[in-house]
C-alpha cells in the first residue's frame, strides 16, 4: 500500500510548507482515532456508526493519499449504508488490516513536504 507523494506534495502546497508538520500531525491523530472507532465499531455492530467513521477514514486517507486505504474504507461504508451488517463487518476487518500497514507508513513520512 503506497502513498501517493503526489496528493501529499498537493497537501503541502495547499497548506504552506511551514503548516504541513502540524497539519500531517493532525492527520496522523484523527487517523488513530478512526482506526480505534472502526476496531469498537466492528465488535458493537452499530452499522450506521460503522458507515460514518468508514466515511471520515475515506476522506482521511484520501487526503493523506493512501487510495488503496480510501477505496476499502468506501466499500465499507457502501455495506453499511446499505444495511448489510455481515459484509461491512467482513469489510470492516478488511479496513482495519490495511489501516495497520498505512499508520507505520505514517509514522514514517517525512515532516517535510515530499517534492
Amino acid at each position: 500500500m503506497p502513498i501517493n507523494m503526489n496528493t501529499l506534495a498537493r497537501l503541502a502546497s495547499d497548506v504552506g510548507a511551514d503548516m504541513y508538520p502540524m497539519i500531517l500531525d493532525q492527520f496522523r491523530q484523527e487517523f488513530g482515532l478512526l482506526r480505534k472507532q472502526l476496531e469498537e465499531l466492528a465488535v458493537s455492530g452499530d452499522v450506521p456508526a460503522l458507515a460514518e467513521c468508514a466515511h471520515r477514514m475515506k476522506s482521511t486517507s484520501a487526503t493523506l493519499g493512501l487510495e488503496d486505504l480510501s477505496a476499502q474504507a468506501a466499500r465499507t461504508e457502501s455495506a453499511a449504508r446499505a444495511g448489510d451488517a455481515n459484509a461491512a463487518r467482513v469489510a470492516c476487518v478488511e479496513l482495519l488490516s490495511q489501516t495497520e500497514t498505512a499508520e507505520m507508513l505514517l509514522r514514517n513520512l517525512p515532516q517535510t513536504p515530499p517534492g
